[in-house]
């Protein structure tokens, strides 16, 4: 041990045990899947961009308090006039991922689940490892190897095999291509937003201030749609279990975030979003079991195939940044794990 040569136990490998990195990209798989199901109960009598504006007071409202509990100290990254305000390469594309996830993909994402189901919309959604191991490529200088780009291929083999399954089979509405194609603007958005999120804290914006920055952003813009959409009335007409529905997709989403920056922490976007996308066939699992969505056998092959993919991505090789730095909220080095969230976000 004290030679740093100590060998893995027998039949375990570098490659099969789960690394740091991993345990948080599952609690980030758990909490995607339980927002999605949520999303997808709300999205039949919701009104898009209400239930997102909904969706998003949860991570503003708890994020604020957990800054605001440590006194002012704690904004100083994210200050124009803190000594140690991050400068504006990292609070700028924070902002503008909360614009672009919330403000704009919260509301394509519950239409896409009224239109399409959850079924297909989602492994549309998770389609987002794609974008995001390519974005975080080019602008975060994560390393792909060879068997990470064969695993996104098979992801969207998977996608597209899903696709025509619906096709052939019995939709949730007339619009589900409406809802496929939501669903991979969504998928899109959420790679490129990932990108940005972790741009920003690669430039030194703490954990909290990132969330509370993102859900700033993306109230602020829902609230222009809510203004220019004029949505009073529609706001009026959600019942009461309807917004608490909401609020609870909103609470996974907070987990979501907070479980998803960890993973970054240590490893990969492409790695971290490639265990995530398993959410999949659980989400799937429920919707047909629960929900009432009706499948066949070409969704259910592109279903295997794109989960294949997504554990070929994570399979491989990849490092973050700086050879496994990765995420550093306080600019001396990776992320800690142990510390509760309220210490974490401060």
């Amino acid at each position: 041990m004290a030679g740093g040569d100590m060998k893995p136990k027998h039949g375990t490998s570098g490659a099969s045990r789960l690394e740091p990195g991993d345990r948080w990209a599952v609690l980030s798989m758990l909490s995607s899947a339980g927002g999605t199901l949520f999303d997808r109960m709300a999205s039949v009598s919701a009104d898009p961009f209400v239930g997102s504006l909904i969706k998003v007071v949860p991570t503003f409202v708890f994020s604020g308090l957990a800054l605001a509990a440590g006194g002012t100290r704690h904004f100083g990254r994210a200050w124009p006039r803190s000594p140690g305000f991050a400068g504006n390469s990292a609070v700028l594309p924070t902002v503008a991922c909360g614009i672009l996830s919330q403000g704009l993909a919260f509301p394509m994402l519950l239409a896409a689940l009224r239109y399409g189901g959850a079924f297909l919309v989602t492994p549309m959604v998770h389609g987002a490892v794609l974008w995001a191991a390519i974005t975080s490529h080019f602008l975060l200088d994560d390393r792909l190897d060879r068997r990470m780009l064969v695993g996104c291929v098979m992801l969207a083999a998977g996608l597209g095999c899903m696709a025509a399954g619906q096709a052939m089979g019995i939709p949730v509405s007339h619009r589900w291509v409406e809802g496929m194609w939501l669903g991979l603007g969504v998928g899109l958005i959420y790679g490129v937003a990932g990108t940005l999120r972790r741009w920003s804290l690669l430039h030194g914006l703490r954990v909290g201030d990132a969330l509370f920055l993102r859900s700033g952003g993306g109230l602020a813009s829902l609230g222009v749609w809510w203004l220019v959409l004029g949505k009073t009335e529609a706001a009026r007409g959600i019942p009461f279990p309807v917004i608490a529905i909401l609020l609870g997709s909103g609470g996974f989403a907070l987990l979501y975030d907070y479980f998803t920056t960890s993973a970054w922490g240590k490893t990969t976007i492409a790695k971290a979003g490639s265990i995530t996308s398993l959410s999949t066939p659980l989400v799937a699992l429920v919707s047909w079991g629960f929900l009432g969505e009706r499948v066949n056998l070409l969704m259910c092959v592109g279903l295997v195939m794109s989960v294949l993919g997504a554990w070929v991505v994570h399979r491989g090789k990849g490092e973050p940044h700086g050879g496994g730095g990765g995420v550093s909220p306080d600019r001396t080095g990776p992320v800690s794990h142990g510390p509760a969230l309220s210490e974490r976000m401060s």
